[in-house]
């Protein structure tokens, strides 16, 4: 005889796999993870659409003042890097990581832990991003890809602005560009021209 009771039984592999949101959570499979990568997409796009929204609101009319000029830069610079960097890029590693192992044959990714962790951390990347804006210690440069010509260093947060990088490089449109807007000279911020004099 048996030394199982009658109600007991073996636990196969399958049934102990995480069941509902533990399995989006713990999961490899590729379908599941494409479908997340496409849902945090969605998420972001909300968020990238807010900032939109705000930027068309303050420019719908002159003299209308529903944010103050620095955060109407935040803005634009969130909502460029969100929609390239957490939307379009996102979207499409999502759809490749569904489709193409199908298109193929495979079974799964060649490296589908690999392909889990990338999703979470462009998940954690994005809300970090968010976070940090949030607390307002960053954003506060001009749009990203654009010349160096922002707000002055003075009003900048302790770490320089999301791009303040391309200033530290002297990274600029043309050579020998003037730091702000067109026709400003070459004054550089703190009053040194483009020399460093």
């Amino acid at each position: 005889m048996s030394d199982l009771a009658a109600t007991d039984r073996v636990v196969t592999p399958e049934e102990a796999e995480p069941t509902g949101f533990l399995s989006w959570v713990a999961s490899v499979d590729h379908k599941q993870v494409g479908i997340m990568y496409m849902l945090s997409a969605l998420a972001f796009f909300g968020l990238g659409g807010l900032e939109a929204l705000i930027i068309r609101l303050q420019l719908a009319m002159p003299g209308i003042h529903v944010v103050t000029p620095d955060m109407f830069n935040q803005l634009f610079s969130m909502h460029g890097t969100t929609m390239i960097f957490l939307v379009v890029m996102p979207v499409m590693t999502g759809m490749a990581t569904y489709i193409i192992p199908l298109m193929v044959g495979a079974r799964d990714v060649a490296f589908p832990r690999l392909n889990a962790m990338s999703f979470w951390v462009q998940l954690f990347g994005g809300v970090l991003l968010y976070f940090s804006f949030i607390a307002g210690g960053d954003g506060r440069g001009p749009a990203p890809g654009h010349a160096p010509g922002g707000p002055s260093r003075s009003r900048r947060g302790p770490s320089g602005g999301r791009w303040g990088w391309r200033r530290a490089a002297g990274a600029s449109a043309r050579p020998g560009a003037a730091w702000g807007p067109p026709g400003a000279g070459t004054a550089w911020p703190g009053g040194a021209d483009a020399a460093g004099r």
